[in-house]
Formats: structure tokens, C-alpha cells, sequence
């Protein structure tokens, strides 16, 4: 059970999924996530059999006097900057540091080791992914487009679930792996192929680190990004975002749109609507935490923005109206919505593959960096 003593402001935490609020409490798919007791002045997330609390010295000692009087307790360490708190510890096998500047998070490193051991890397690479070629009219399948063996289906299955639980801690993953996630079903061998290199990818880069340095606060900034029609195979576009408070990267994610559209401006606004509703209950989770924040929406798309600050579809009457309930909330002042530079916009690495360069310069944006060796406090792999 860690006890975090936040001596100066900290971050929320990466929250993922949706949730609703009822009878005092936070629910996500019927599990309790998140609680709050104002008159003690703390907040507790509770995972299975794992409590994380935070809070002051004196609220934390109360609680863990509480539990004691009920249950048997393992207290791991207590985080925070005074000299006798702990400067490391590992909650849910995530790596959290106490720093001068600021916070350190980073992902367990036994699910990006077990991928490159059990997937047998060879030369590593510095992208998770390379964009398709689509094949030509007329073209005869090639081995390549074969399906995977039943033992092989099985590896992939397994290797793409790990990965994908991983890109919750490594957006650079996202976009790689939500593509092997959707060819889970039937397989083939530039799946596996694809698969292989994330693989030799997590050999060459196995650990990036999120940084969150002290703030006082901060407005809750969403970047949104979409690439229209870049599934070769079923046309669909995908949509991809991420938010912060201030400096602080909070939730990212990448995922298919559920039809095809039949513009590019479409697939933007079904993007800026996604980004604009996941904004929006971040920000009503802020609220019910007491924190007051305001949102703001970002996006690199001009002809979506357009439709988004006017009333009505206009001449575009193929789009879905249900989409346009973002112009009443752009009305109603809810958030306000901006363009940004599509060269500067960090959710571009979560639609489609980008080079290298690219990558480094937009991670940057959102506060994760690349970092070598191993963290002190990470749990080891056996076996």
C-alpha cells in the first residue's frame, strides 16, 4: 500500500477508460476506481487489493491507523520530499521517482524484455513500424499475405496483447500496436513481421521515462490528430489524441474510426468530436476532485475547425449530425478549440507511422523522454 506525501503539487495520474460517478464514488466497468475524502483531505485509488493514497503527513497517518484496525497491511514506502520519505518506489510494477524538479513514471521493463526474448530479436530498429505499400490492381498475394500456422497465431496473439498493454505507458507505441490488436483475428505473416519489429524496436529503445515537473496548475490541453483513410484495407481513418494538465501528460490514445469516411475534413471532425468529449470528462473528473480547469481542444485540421465554430452541416449533409453537438459546446464556452501547426501537433505520432526525427521532437512535447540502463526499483525478469 504506498502512501504518497506530495509536499508540493503533483500530477492526477494516467486514467484510462470511461467512468461514472455514483453514490460518492467513481466506477469503471463496474469496478470502484477512484475515491475522495474531503474532510481528511485526500484521494485514493484503489486497484484490486492495492491502495494508493495522497496526501499530507498527518491524513496519511490517520488512514493508515484506520486500516490497521481492520485489516493486515503491507505499507511499501511513502513518497515525498522529506528526508526520511522514499525517493523510489514501484506501484503496480510502474517505476515512480521523487525528484528536485519534479516526477518521474515509467512502465514496468519486463513486458518490453519478455517481447524481445521470447519473439527472438535480431537487429534492432529505431521506429515500432514502417507504413504499408498498397498493393497494386492485378498483383498476385505474396507469402507475406499467407495466414500465420495455429502455433504462430497464438505467439502473435499473445505478443500483441503485451504490447498493447504496454503502449499505455509508451505513446509512441500506440499507433503500432492498436494495428496489431485489429489483426488478431486472422493473422498473417506480415503481422507477425510487424509484431517482430516492435519487438526490435523495444530491444533498441526499452525504456522512455515521463517527466512531470512541479506546477502550480494548469489548463487541461487536448491535441487531436486523424489520418484519413490510411487503413489500406478497409479505408478507415484513425483518430488520435492526447491531454494534458499544464505540463503533465494525463491519458493519450489511438483508435480506428468505426466507419468509413468520405472526406477528409469528416474524418478530422469525427477526431476533434472524440478528443472533445474525452476532454470533457476529464475535465468533470477534475471538478469532482475540486480542481477548476479549463479546456482547451487542438487541432491541425482547418476545413474540421470550420465546421466545428459554425451552426448547422451546411452543404455538407453527409456528415452524421450527432457529430455537430461540438458546436454547442464550443457555443456554450465549454472549452474553446484552436489550430496548431500539424509540425508541432504531438498526437501526429498517435495516427501513422512517423520518422524517427519526428518522434523524438514530439515526445518531447508531452513530457516523455528516452533514457538508457534500467531503473534502480524495476522489477527483475526470472525465468
Amino acid at each position: 500500500m504506498p502512501l504518497w506525501n506530495p509536499g508540493r503539487p503533483c500530477p492526477v495520474g494516467s486514467l484510462y477508460g470511461q467512468r461514472t460517478y455514483e453514490n460518492g464514488v467513481y466506477t469503471r466497468a463496474r469496478e470502484r476506481v477512484l475515491f475522495q475524502a474531503p474532510w481528511l483531505q485526500i484521494k485514493c485509488m484503489v486497484h484490486g487489493d492495492d491502495f494508493i493514497f495522497v496526501g499530507e503527513d498527518e491524513s496519511l497517518n490517520k488512514v493508515q491507523a484506520m486500516m490497521q484496525k481492520s485489516f493486515l497491511i503491507k505499507v511499501i514506502g511513502r513518497l515525498g520530499g522529506d528526508t526520511t520519505d522514499d525517493k523510489e518506489i514501484r506501484i503496480l510494477n510502474r517505476v515512480i521517482r521523487w525528484g528536485n524538479t519534479g516526477i518521474e513514471y515509467e512502465a514496468d521493463p519486463r513486458h518490453a524484455e519478455l517481447l524481445a526474448r521470447d519473439l527472438g530479436v535480431g537487429n534492432k530498429v529505431s521506429t515500432p513500424g514502417v507504413k504499408e505499400e498498397k498493393q497494386k490492381e492485378g498483383d498476385e498475394p505474396t507469402p507475406a499475405d499467407e495466414p500465420l500456422e495455429l502455433g504462430d497465431v497464438r505467439v502473435f496473439r499473445s505478443g500483441a496483447a503485451r504490447a498493447n498493454y504496454l503502449s499505455l505507458d509508451r505513446p509512441e507505441l500506440a499507433f503500432a500496436t492498436k494495428e496489431l490488436c485489429r489483426r488478431m483475428t486472422s493473422p498473417r505473416h506480415r503481422d507477425m513481421a510487424a509484431l517482430q519489429r516492435v519487438a526490435r524496436y523495444l530491444a533498441a529503445e526499452p525504456r522512455v521515462v515521463y517527466h512531470y515537473p512541479w506546477q502550480a496548475s494548469g489548463s487541461l490541453m487536448v491535441f487531436v490528430d486523424t489520418d484519413f483513410a490510411g487503413c489500406l484495407i478497409t479505408r478507415k481513418s484513425t483518430s488520435g489524441g492526447c491531454a494534458m494538465v499544464g505540463w503533465h501528460l494525463v491519458k493519450h490514445w489511438s483508435s480506428t474510426q468505426k466507419v468509413v469516411t468520405l472526406s477528409s475534413g469528416e474524418a478530422e471532425l469525427a477526431g476533434i468530436v472524440k478528443g472533445s468529449a474525452e476532454g470533457l470528462g476529464l475535465k468533470s473528473l477534475a471538478e469532482d476532485l475540486g480542481m477548476t480547469i479549463e479546456l482547451k481542444v487542438f487541432a491541425d485540421a482547418s476545413a474540421a475547425i470550420g465546421i466545428c465554430r459554425r451552426s448547422g452541416i451546411g452543404k455538407v449533409r453527409h456528415l452524421a449530425t450527432g457529430q455537430l453537438w461540438v458546436q454547442e459546446k464550443i457555443r456554450d464556452k465549454e472549452f474553446q478549440l484552436f489550430k496548431i501547426p500539424g509540425a508541432e501537433n504531438p498526437a501526429d505520432i498517435l495516427t501513422k507511422h512517423v520518422p524517427r526525427d519526428l518522434v523524438d521532437k514530439l515526445i518531447k512535447y508531452i513530457g516523455v523522454y528516452r533514457q538508457k540502463g534500467r531503473a534502480e526499483n524495476a522489477p527483475s525478469l526470472v525465468g
